[in-house]
């Protein structure tokens, strides 16, 4: 089987205001088949780096640009944003581009929900400028991360079949054949093992599985700051699980069914809720069981990790006689939550 070609797609955003839609983004390169790239790490305002940027997006199959309402770092010799200078430059050498341009009903949701600093305040002329090149093309406009998705997958789904795009893995490279052949052993053997996690199968990790059982059980969570009822309401899910203190297996229990990708905590929260669940989940994410997806001043988002989900799948086909009682104790303190 001839492995379809890998396109290097760059990514040129500004950073802050689009941390979330940037990471949906790389997420859909992947899930795609592509590889993303991109210079959010870069210290703006250094020439030698803006030399670095324009080599990456040479070297890059496609480049796209995910537009917001901000214009961004200004490069002091060009007096022009850093995105607006990747932009052009991509026109210049005729790579090909598209972009994802924010609409301005998201806009206002995104002002109303962050406040004005995800506008561009201070150079709005040029931004304007900017934006009117950039809408001079054919763009697609976005109210959610739905819409950047589907305009990855569509559009590198026409880019796949032009055959002056080489992309990393040509169809007439015997050793790039050889190593995705490897992957996709590899990945025929991860399918197995997640299978047999589905099947309930989970004789492969029962030792560790059993572990960190073990760890969960023995971190006891502090739950003397809530008030009475919210505490009686924790015992009672501890005493389902035939524990005397409430801990950190309780805690995964507990937010199991409400943890998915586009879930937040929010940071700056002084909610005690908010401030154990924040606590809880990094000592989840210790253990293997979570991963941090995106990191910001404002929040975290987490989602298990397959690791996790196996965990909870095998704690809940171990403990089968329990799950009503316990399903019962915590749906109790989720109404009076």
């Amino acid at each position: 089987m001839i492995p379809k070609k890998k396109l290097q797609v760059f990514i040129s955003s500004t950073y802050d205001d689009l941390l979330i839609e940037r990471q949906v983004a790389v997420q859909a390169i992947l899930n795609a088949g592509h590889i993303p790239a991109g210079m959010e790490l870069f210290t703006a305002g250094d020439r030698s780096q803006l030399e670095v940027i324009y080599d990456w997006i040479k070297e890059s199959d496609v480049y796209m640009l995910i537009l917001g309402g901000r214009y961004g770092s200004i490069d002091e010799s060009t007096m022009k944003s850093y995105i607006h200078l990747e932009y052009e430059y991509a026109l210049k050498i005729s790579k090909p581009l598209f972009a994802v341009v924010i609409s301005e009903n998201a806009l206002d949701i995104k002002v109303k929900k962050h406040g004005k600093n995800i506008l561009e305040l201070e150079h709005q002329s040029e931004f304007k400028e900017f934006k009117n090149l950039v809408l001079s093309k054919v763009v697609r406009f976005w109210d959610d991360t739905k819409d950047i998705k589907l305009a990855i997958h569509e559009t590198l789904r026409e880019y796949e079949r032009r055959s002056d795009l080489i992309g990393w893995i040509p169809g007439n490279s015997s050793s790039s054949i050889s190593e995705f052949n490897q992957l996709q052993e590899e990945n025929l053997m991860l399918q197995k093992r997640l299978s047999k996690f589905e099947k309930g199968d989970f004789s492969d990790n029962k030792l560790r599985f059993d572990q960190t059982e073990q760890n969960l059980i023995s971190h006891i969570i502090d739950i003397s700051e809530f008030n009475e009822s919210q505490r009686n309401d924790l015992q009672r899910i501890a005493n389902a699980f035939g524990d005397p203190s409430f801990n950190l297996l309780h805690f995964l229990w507990l937010i199991k069914d409400r943890v998915f990708e586009e879930d937040t905590v929010d940071k700056h929260s002084n909610d005690l809720y908010v401030k154990k669940s924040r606590e809880g989940m990094i000592y989840l994410r210790d253990y293997g069981l979570m991963d941090l997806i995106v990191y910001s001043n404002i929040e975290d988002r987490t989602r298990f990790t397959d690791f996790g989900s196996a965990f909870i799948r095998y704690f809940a086909n171990k403990n089968s006689s329990k799950l009503v009682d316990i399903s019962k104790a915590i749906q109790e303190y989720l109404e009076r939550e």
